[in-house]
């Protein structure tokens, strides 16, 4: 069995005949424009030929990605057997469709399917609530886990480890989010919770790692960075694969790390890599700066993108934001909880809602007292009022806002917000 590391969560396995792509993201950006994959790509999706199975584990876009997928091969979109989990909601098989693919499976929790008669894959969706997947493939003697983006429990891991007794591992060893590159606090601390998600990250994957005690450990699913007016936000928040590697040797578990990048490729046979062709990576922020001039025309392609949308006018993108917060939060269980919202112009002009989850959202003076403020620019809103953004206000969440709380830690009711904010839609802003 052969892998191709192609870049982030895209791998290309290669095995009985059969060619196995899974969350092809290796173009342009995703989440508004903010995140680019990185290191590129060096295969293209149009190289992306005779693919005969696409799994896609969970639609976020640095998975599921439009511009990726639209890039394709039409054959590929038309033959390929495309295997999605069954989150009992039909958005993702939809939102496929939507795509162009026409033969989809989709498989729920512990489903298996033969793709061959030497090689199954096993589903396995993720245990602790979230809509994200990940999967075994067995062929060749070798059992391989893709992680992708799930967070599973270190006792689901254990319960993998019994199942299927893993040669090879490709796991998520960053933890992604706003927090705390996009809250307004003061420098230091900035600095200080950086480095602890990153150290809670690495710590999460070697319990993985431990509990599944696969032969060899890959990290993936964190190939990206921020460029444009948000590249300073790769300081503090950056992938550190070398630190899981090194870590994850001394901790003696009888796992072996191997580092790949674009275009390196390993060969497995009877849960063994009989062969590697891993090239030397670059993780200097030199390197990633001058990645980042050779992107300007790209990036500034994407902002005009962004700011393609003039209406509604800020007046009536206020009024429905308001009226829209207080549908979704009708009934919000923190009645008492005081959110100052700060819509603003390119040139400066600024409109504040007062929301008392649960109860009003009115117009209001930017001294407003709050619990937590949440800027947002009104381009991002336009945005979101033209279902631009097929994840919703989740893109909105991965930096396109900024925000400010009085306590240092993270509150169930600011959780509780966060996550009621995934409902909002604000298609009513826009003109029929």
């Amino acid at each position: 069995m052969k892998i191709t590391y192609i870049t982030h969560a895209c791998l290309l396995v290669e095995t009985d005949g059969l060619r196995i792509l899974t969350d092809p993201w290796i173009a342009g950006p995703s989440w508004g424009g903010n995140i680019w994959v990185y290191p590129p790509a060096k295969t293209m999706p149009e190289e992306l030929v005779d693919i005969d199975v696409i799994y896609f584990s969970h639609a976020h876009e640095d998975h599921f990605q439009r511009e990726c997928v639209d890039r394709l091969p039409a054959c590929v979109r038309e033959e390929a057997l495309v295997l999605l989990p069954d989150f009992e909601m039909p958005y993702f098989q939809n939102a496929v469709m939507r795509a162009g693919f026409k033969n989809i499976k989709v498989m729920g929790h512990n489903e298996s399917v033969d793709l061959s008669d030497t090689v199954r894959l096993h589903m396995l969706i993720n245990d602790q609530g979230d809509h994200d997947s990940a999967v075994v493939l067995e062929a060749e003697g070798s059992s391989v886990f893709m992680q992708t983006d799930s967070l599973i429990s270190v006792d689901e891991a254990r319960r993998i480890r019994k199942l299927f007794d893993i040669d090879l591992m490709f796991t998520i060893t960053i933890m992604t989010g706003i927090y705390p590159a996009f809250c307004d606090i003061d420098a230091n601390t900035v600095i200080q919770k950086a480095e602890q998600k990153r150290a809670n990250s690495r710590e999460y994957a070697l319990r993985i790692a431990e509990a599944i005690r696969p032969k060899y450990a890959v990290p993936y699913a964190s190939d990206l960075c921020y460029l444009g007016e948000l590249f300073h936000i790769n300081i503090l928040h950056h992938h550190d694969k070398e630190a899981y590697l090194s870590e994850l040797s001394k901790r003696n578990l009888g796992v072996e790390g191997i580092r790949m990048g674009p275009d390196d490729c390993l060969e497995i046979v009877n849960g063994t890599v009989i062969d590697r062709s891993i090239g030397k990576i670059d993780d200097s922020y030199e390197r990633l700066a001058t990645y980042a001039i050779e992107m300007r025309d790209r990036v500034h392609q994407s902002w005009l993108e962004e700011h393609s949308r003039i209406e509604p006018f800020i007046d009536k993108l206020v009024e429905h934001l308001a009226v829209n917060l207080e549908k979704v939060f009708s009934g919000f269980p923190e009645p008492h909880y005081h959110v100052l919202w700060r819509v603003t112009e390119d040139d400066g002009q600024c409109m504040c809602i007062g929301h008392a989850a649960g109860g009003g959202a009115n117009i209001v003076e930017d001294d407003w007292p709050y619990d937590l403020r949440i800027d947002v620019p009104a381009f991002r809103l336009r945005r979101l009022a033209h279902g631009d953004y097929p994840m919703g206000f989740l893109t909105l969440q991965n930096g396109c806002v900024r925000f400010h709380r009085h306590v240092e830690n993270f509150t169930d009711e600011e959780r509780n917000y966060w996550n009621k904010l995934l409902h909002l839609r604000l298609y009513s802003a826009v003109k029929k």
